[in-house]
């Protein structure tokens, strides 16, 4: 052991400061928020992955009143190892090895707990680990004003080391009377407390980092663009799906003048009522054979209405119900869509050749994302390109190919990614390409085309910000 601490000790000395690649941008479109009666649970949307071969470290952020937090790393279609050290401290000094602070015990509670050494800042090694878990339990209040920090994880390599993929997933736990308590002092007008938290407390602290830490990403940013007026650079790059289509049943002019002969027959049935007791309790005057005739003739008009019902038709029985899966149905593309999402949440997706057979593009786009979220990024690439092909509205499918082309990954293609979100007419990819048009990445750099898109991206907040900055320094106008 006192080897591997001496190996770390030697790589973090030589090893120059880089940038950290951020697991999640805390937004509300990344989490799911569930609301508890004392917390808001905010869960990472699907299951993540990095290129660990590329990467050279990520770092995760956890905001203040966190109670609770479980950032699981696991490997992912390779062998090989997790190397290398965690801390708050960007230098990475002060080593304390893991078996020193017993690191399983997570719960604040118990003895040797890691989150103290770590806001205090001391580094803690990793070595050889085939998968990681950082978290923390039951942390009291005085701990919990300490966050609002980066945790950055450094790659130590190993020679001869597999592994390709890492898998992520992570969670945090916030005190709900602490969070609406701060936004109800600060945001006062704010109707949605932990949306206003997420999306402010992070963006203050991104901007107070920033003046902190050298990113890669603002070493690209020419020297004429000073510290004061650097913009929110935060990219969102998340998959988007069609999901589930409602299926309304067909509408038939048969079926409905089937109904309007029912309503005119139940109507002469009432009348009919009418007409039996006014002919025989108060048309005292009239024979008994009148009477009849009068009743007969009536009842022989309902039945000509009836005679002339047309043949109902059956209802469409192509509308998916998941308890009785009808494989007649799979030419209806509507039907065999909503039956592959069924199967995407079972992870029991059906041949290849089926799919490609009756999907759509919506389905091959939602197939897409599946592999893409599977780690497969070569079927990713294969339906997500059938979905493009066949779409009328291609925003979607260029969308998730701007984010696969993206992805740290044996596809990564900047150029295409760049050409890809310009087909793209979502507002969060006007506010990436004004991000990479500021920046110069994958692009020539150019602040009047960054606002432009900026603007276009006007309801996203993050291009608000970004907007303000650019106005009160008078960047990107001609």
């Amino acid at each position: 052991m006192l080897i591997a601490r001496i190996i770390f000790l030697l790589n973090s000395f030589f090893l120059p400061l880089f940038a950290f690649e951020a697991l999640y941008s805390l937004n509300t479109k990344n989490f799911e928020i569930i609301e508890y009666k004392d917390s808001y649970k905010l869960i990472l949307k699907n299951q993540k992955f990095l290129d660990y071969k590329k990467i050279e470290g990520f770092k995760f952020f956890i905001p203040f009143f966190t109670k609770e937090f479980n950032l699981k790393v696991l490997r992912f279609n390779s062998i090989g190892y997790i190397n290398g050290l965690l801390s708050t401290d960007i230098q990475f000094k002060n080593f304390i090895h893991s078996s020193d602070i017993k690191y399983y015990l997570t719960d604040y509670k118990a003895e040797g707990r890691e989150l103290s050494f770590l806001l205090k800042g001391y580094t803690i090694p990793y070595y050889k680990q085939t998968s990681l878990s950082i978290e923390a339990y039951h942390i009291p209040l005085e701990i919990q004003k300490k966050l609002n920090k980066y945790f950055y994880f450094k790659k130590i390599p190993l020679k001869n080391n597999k592994l390709q993929y890492i898998l992520y997933s992570f969670y945090i736990i916030l005190d709900k009377k602490n969070v609406d308590n701060y936004i109800k002092e600060h945001y006062p007008s704010s109707k949605n407390y932990i949306n206003t938290f997420i999306n402010n407390v992070y963006n203050i602290n991104l901007n107070k980092t920033r003046k902190k830490t050298i990113k890669k990403q603002e070493k690209k940013i020419t020297k004429h663009k000073k510290i004061s007026f650097h913009l929110i650079l935060t990219r969102i790059h998340q998959m988007k799906t069609y999901g589930f289509i409602y299926q309304p049943p067909e509408k038939n002019s048969e079926n409905e003048e089937f109904f309007n002969k029912i309503l005119k027959i139940n109507n002469m049935l009432e009348e009919l009522k009418m007409n039996i007791y006014n002919t025989f309790n108060k048309v005292v005057n009239l024979s008994a054979e009148k009477k009849t005739n009068k009743i007969g003739n009536f009842i022989d008009k309902i039945s000509k209405e009836i005679e002339n019902i047309p043949t109902i038709q059956k209802e469409n029985k192509c509308i998916f119900n998941p308890k009785k899966i009808d494989k007649k149905c799979f030419k209806n593309p509507v039907y065999f869509h909503n039956y592959i999402h069924f199967q995407i949440k079972k992870q029991n997706l059906p041949k290849t050749e089926d799919i490609i057979a009756y999907g759509d593009y919506k389905t091959f786009n939602d197939v897409g994302v599946y592999f893409y979220n599977q780690g497969d990024l070569n079927k990713a690439e294969i339906f997500l390109n059938k979905a493009y092909i066949l779409a009328d509205n291609k925003t979607i499918p260029s969308h998730n190919l701007s984010v696969l082309y993206f992805t740290k990954s044996p596809l990564f293609n900047l150029k295409k990614a760049i050409e890809y979100l310009k087909k793209s007419d979502l507002s969060i990819d006007y506010y990436n390409l004004g991000v990479y048009y500021y920046m110069g990445v994958g692009v020539k750099e150019n602040d009047f085309l960054a606002r432009k898109y900026f603007e276009k991206a006007g309801n996203i907040p993050l291009a608000k910000e970004n907007l303000k900055i650019m106005n009160k320094y008078k960047i990107g106008l001609k």
